[in-house]
């Protein structure tokens, strides 16, 4: 397709006699490559078939749910105001007419979830990386700028609009603007204070403001990628917590209600971990450790929290992995956790006996997730297929000790008391491995079909 074909016109066509079909509607995101003129020409069409629609009769237009890659006042001002619940508008560039948008956007009394994405790019791809959601790269300074001051403009508009109960807010620029948003019945809130990151730093430039968010009392799941600051003031009633980082754990302590936290590339040290042993309902931590520097000290803390139940640790996907001696170390503390799950460990000089050793331990263990774990018999294994057939002696012995190994691992997990599921992805150890489980065949189906991960076993 190209801007030659009128395929938008089609589409409006389809629309405008066939919108009682539809209860769903995405917009596709290719458009967003044209030109500006053509795309306000496509939203105008748009708006013609929505319009056309309605007119058509009260079971004209009965859609639900919207998904657009731009703010077009036009498509906004034809939307069904009483039927439609959910709204996914993700912008580029400087956002026009901001008055007419927010006009539009307080027609729609029913709307109980709004997202609004603003990014602009400079060469016309925007790339995610699927860790870290809201990372938008090739970003020119002038180009955030303009994205989420747009975005800053919308604020005042949003808080008219108090029905919401989920708010995806990406592009905000000034963080102290957050105070404007005043939302009495907003449960869920993703949000994300900056337009991308700086290409020559490859960091936020936006991040590092404090966010004034204590005032939204009803907020029970905030998903932020920014980084948690000194300062912060965080709602009072969160129950879910997910961040980009978390330098000082104090803006946590008041947050009595806390059951959940995920870090994406935490360098949070022990002692601030240590201080949310104060929150006796966080039975929940992930993280992924961006500097190894601070996970040996780490473990001990997790040991400390009264509530904890399930730990999650990975690394921030680097070539080495996590630190063998790290990770070991980690399994063997707050033995209290029945949920374990490990991504991505450096075990190639750890054989399955030593890990089998400190599984042995954790004897509270339910759930247990393994993945992108090789054994040093995995290793060796490995290498000696690339060896001449001369040394096939030698590789059939490595061979035997990884299987050995295997069976050893498999009879330590299979062992544990109270253990009821285990997932393994990309390990040395197989579902084959944990005898008489009867799923090898799906667990083989399974990687057939590049799922990322399965239940390769569940306890009868």
């Amino acid at each position: 397709m190209d801007e030659k074909t009128p395929h938008a016109k089609y589409f409006a066509g389809w629309l405008a006699e066939h919108a009682a079909l539809a209860r769903s509607l995405t917009l596709p995101w290719e458009w967003t490559h044209y030109s500006s003129s053509w795309q306000r020409a496509a939203a105008a069409d748009l708006a013609a078939g929505l319009q056309a629609a309605a007119a058509a009769g009260p079971a004209g237009l009965g859609l639900q749910a919207l998904s657009a890659c731009s703010i077009e006042a036009p498509i906004l001002e034809h939307l069904p105001a009483n039927q439609l619940t959910s709204l996914n508008l993700s912008h580029h560039g400087k956002l026009c007419g901001v008055a007419a948008v927010n006009a539009a956007l307080l027609r729609l009394t029913n709307l109980r979830a709004l997202d609004l994405d603003h990014a602009s790019w400079k060469d016309g791809a925007v790339c995610y990386d699927s860790d870290r959601p809201w990372s938008v790269p090739e970003l020119a300074p002038q180009s955030w700028q303009d994205a989420c001051s747009s975005a800053d403009k919308l604020l005042p508009g949003l808080t008219a609009m108090q029905q919401l109960t989920w708010l995806d807010l990406s592009g905000v620029y000034d963080a102290a603007r957050l105070t404007q948003l005043q939302a009495a019945q907003l449960l869920q809130l993703k949000l994300f204070v900056g337009g991308g990151y700086d290409p020559m730093t490859e960091f936020n430039p936006h991040d590092g403001q404090q966010l004034p968010l204590g005032h939204l009392t009803s907020v029970t799941l905030l998903d932020c990628g920014n980084n948690i600051v000194s300062g912060t003031e965080l709602p009072p009633q969160l129950r879910v917590l997910h961040a980009g980082n978390c330098t000082s754990t104090e803006p946590l302590l008041p947050l009595q209600h806390l059951t959940e936290l995920r870090l994406w590339e935490t360098t949070t040290p022990d002692y601030e971990l240590t201080r949310l042993r104060r929150l006796t309902n966080l039975s929940s931590i992930a993280l992924r450790y961006a500097w190894d520097v601070n996970m040996f000290d780490a473990a001990e803390a997790f040991g400390q929290l009264p509530a904890l139940k399930s730990l999650e640790i990975g690394d921030d996907g680097g070539d080495g992995g996590l630190p063998a001696e790290y990770v070991l170390h980690h399994l063997a503390q707050a033995t209290q956790l029945t949920r374990r799950v490990i991504k991505s460990p450096d075990f190639v000089d750890v054989t399955a006996e030593q890990l089998a050793d400190v599984i042995k331990q954790l004897t509270r263990l339910q759930v247990l997730v393994l993945r992108d774990v090789r054994l040093m018999q995995q290793g060796l294994l490995e290498l000696g297929a690339e060896e001449e057939p001369a040394a096939a002696a030698a590789a059939a012995a490595v061979a035997a000790a990884a299987a050995e190994g295997n069976r050893v691992l498999a009879a330590a997990v299979s062992g544990l008391p109270q253990l009821q599921r285990v997932i393994l992805d990309r390990c040395s150890i197989s579902e084959a491995d944990l005898d008489g489980t009867g799923e090898a065949a799906a667990a083989a189906a399974a990687a057939a079909e590049g799922w990322h991960e399965f239940d390769a076993w569940r306890k009868k």
